[in-house]
C-alpha cells in the first residue's frame, strides 16, 4: 500500500498527526477495510521522520481502533473494528507481558456504515432486545430494597463473590456441563474470562490453533499476550483431525480454541464423534483446550461438551451477553480443579471481578428463573426470525440454524465480501465480511455475517435482507 499521509501543514506532534490523518482517510473512504498498510521504515522514510515516530503513530492508531497486526503479514486498517479495545497509549506496557487490565474501549468510528437514523444493523452480533428492560426495572427495585444494597459499594464483598460462584455453576449446568461452585470464576464478560485463560496458559511466541473462521475479539487479546494464531483446516463438522495433529506436530502448539456450538460465525455444531477425534489428539500432544460456548447457550440440543469429554484439559468460557443482554458483562469460567488458584490470579490482575451491582441482577436472575424464561423468549425470536431470513434467502447459499443469533451467507461470484459490505453500507445496511472473521486474510472466503439481533424489529430484519438481496443482484 502506498499510502503517504499529507501532514507537513498540521500542528502538533508528528505521531498524532499521522494518526489524526489516518483516522480521516479511513472515515473518507480513502483506506479500505483490511488494506495492508506501509511497514514503519517504509512510511517513515516517505515522511521524512524517524521510525520511531511511525511506531508511536501506530501504536496510537491502534489504541483508537483503527489498526491491527498480524505476526509476520504487517498491519491493516482494521475491518469494522468490531469489538476491537483499543490498547494502552504508553508503548512499554504494549510490549510487556500479559496480566494488566483489559484496556478500554476507543470510540467506535465505524468505516462501513452511516449512523443515519434509517441505518439498518445486520452487522453487529447481539441478543433481540425485548423483555430485558422490564425484568431489570424490576430486580433493580427489589435490590434497592434490600440488605445487599451496601455491599454493591464494597470491593468484591465475599458474600457477593460465593453467590456469583454459585449463579455460574448453574449457568454451566444449563451447558450440560456439571461443575461445583468451587471450580467458578465470575468475570466482568466472557472476554475478560477468555483473557485469563490465556495469560494463564500462554506465554510470549506460544501458538493457539483456531478454525480458519473464529470469533474476532480472539485475535486482539492473542496480539497484546504475544500470542500467535495459527488456523487448521476445518470441513463441515468442523476442525479436521488430521489437520490438527499436524499442526500440533509440526508447530507444538499446545493452545486450541474452538467455538463448537452455534459457531460464530459459520453457525455449525461440531458432531459428538469430531470432538472425541479432538480430544484424543490434544492428549497425546498435551494440548489444553479452550471452549467458548457464548453462542452456544442458546442451543437446545446438547452434545458433550469438551469440558465434559477431557476435563483434565479443557476450560469453558460462558456469559449472559447472546442470551440475555451483554450490557449485565456477566462472564464465568471454569476449568481443571488444579487451574483454580491460576485463574483467579489472572483474573484479579485483568481488572478483578465485575461490578456487584451487575453481577448481583445476573446472579438473581439465574436463581430466580428469570434469565431461562429471557433466555426461552429469546429462542423464540431468534427462531422466528431466522425462518424470516431462510424465506427471504431462499436460492443462495446459506448455512444457519434455528436457534443461532446468525446467518453466514457464502456469495455467489464475482460478489467480494468487501466489495459487497461497503455496498450495503452505502445503502444504509451493514453486514459483516469474512476478513473480520480470518486470522489468514488470504485464507477467507467471499462470505458475509448477518446478525439476526441486532434488528430493531422484525420489520426492520425484512427490510435490511431486501435490501441485501437487491444488492446482491445488481452486480
Amino acid at each position: 500500500m502506498n499510502w503517504e499521509p499529507r501532514i507537513s501543514a498540521r500542528r502538533g506532534p508528528r505521531y498524532k498527526a499521522i494518526a489524526d490523518r489516518l483516522a480521516e482517510d479511513i472515515e473518507a473512504g480513502l483506506l479500505d477495510p483490511g488494506v495492508r498498510l506501509p511497514t514503519h521504515r517504509a512510511l517513515a522514510g516517505r515522511l521524512g521522520v524517524t521510525v520511531g515516530t511511525v511506531t508511536r503513530a501506530y501504536a496510537e492508531a491502534r489504541r483508537r481502533g483503527l489498526i491491527a497486526g498480524q505476526v509476520g503479514r504487517g498491519t491493516f486498517v482494521n475491518p469494522l473494528r468490531e469489538k476491537a479495545p483499543a490498547l494502552p497509549q504508553d508503548d512499554a506496557l504494549v510490549l510487556a507481558k500479559v496480566l494488566r487490565p483489559a484496556p478500554p474501549q476507543a470510540p467506535r468510528l465505524s468505516v462501513l456504515a452511516s449512523p443515519a437514523s434509517d441505518f439498518i444493523d445486520l452487522g453487529q452480533l447481539r441478543p433481540v432486545q425485548g423483555p430485558q428492560a422490564d425484568a431489570l426495572a424490576a430486580t433493580l427495585k427489589a435490590l434497592g430494597s434490600s440488605a445487599e444494597l451496601a455491599e454493591f459499594l464494597a470491593d468484591a464483598p465475599q458474600a457477593g463473590d460465593r453467590a456469583r460462584r454459585a449463579a455460574g455453576a448453574k449457568w454451566f449446568a444449563r451447558l450440560g456441563i456439571s461443575v461445583t461452585a468451587e471450580r467458578v470464576h465470575s468475570t466482568a464478560g466472557a472476554r475478560q474470562a477468555l483473557h485469563a485463560v490465556f495469560a494463564m496458559l500462554g506465554e510470549p511466541g506460544d501458538i493457539v490453533l483456531t478454525d480458519p473462521l473464529t470469533y474476532p475479539g480472539i485475535q486482539p487479546i492473542a496480539e497484546l499476550l504475544g500470542l500467535r494464531l495459527r488456523c487448521v483446516l476445518a470441513d463441515a463438522d468442523g476442525m479436521l483431525p488430521d489437520s490438527l495433529q499436524l499442526a500440533c506436530w509440526s508447530s507444538g502448539a499446545r493452545l486450541l480454541y474452538l467455538m463448537p456450538n452455534l459457531h460464530n460465525p459459520t453457525t455449525l455444531t461440531m458432531p459428538e464423534r469430531r470432538r472425541l477425534d479432538l480430544v484424543e489428539i490434544a492428549r497425546k500432544y498435551d494440548v489444553r483446550i479452550v471452549e467458548d460456548e457464548v453462542c452456544g447457550v442458546l442451543a437446545r440440543d446438547r452434545v458433550p461438551s469438551f469440558t465434559t469429554l477431557a476435563a483434565e484439559r479443557s476450560f469453558c468460557v460462558a456469559s449472559l451477553s447472546m442470551g440475555i443482554a451483554p450490557g449485565l458483562r456477566a462472564g464465568y469460567v471454569t476449568g481443571p480443579q488444579t487451574s483454580s488458584a491460576g485463574l483467579r490470579a489472572a483474573i484479579e490482575a485483568i481488572g478483578g471481578q465485575p461490578a456487584p451491582m451487575l453481577a448481583a441482577v445476573a446472579s438473581r436472575w439465574i436463581e430466580d428463573g428469570t434469565a431461562e424464561r429471557l433466555l426461552g423468549w429469546q429462542r423464540m425470536e431468534l427462531a422466528a426470525r431466522n425462518a424470516i431470513a431462510r424465506e427471504m434467502l431462499a436460492g443462495l447459499r446459506i448455512k444457519t440454524n434455528a436457534m443461532a443469533p446468525h446467518i453466514w451467507l457464502e456469495l455467489p461470484k464475482p460478489w467480494r465480501a468487501g466489495d459487497f459490505a461497503r455496498r450495503l453500507a452505502g445503502r444504509n445496511i451493514r453486514v459483516m465480511p469474512s476478513a473480520v472473521f480470518a486470522p489468514d486474510r488470504a485464507a477467507a472466503p467471499q462470505a458475509v455475517r448477518i446478525s439476526l439481533g441486532a434488528a430493531r424489529s422484525r420489520d426492520t430484519l425484512r427490510e435490511g435482507l431486501a435490501g441485501l438481496v437487491k444488492a446482491l443482484h445488481e452486480h
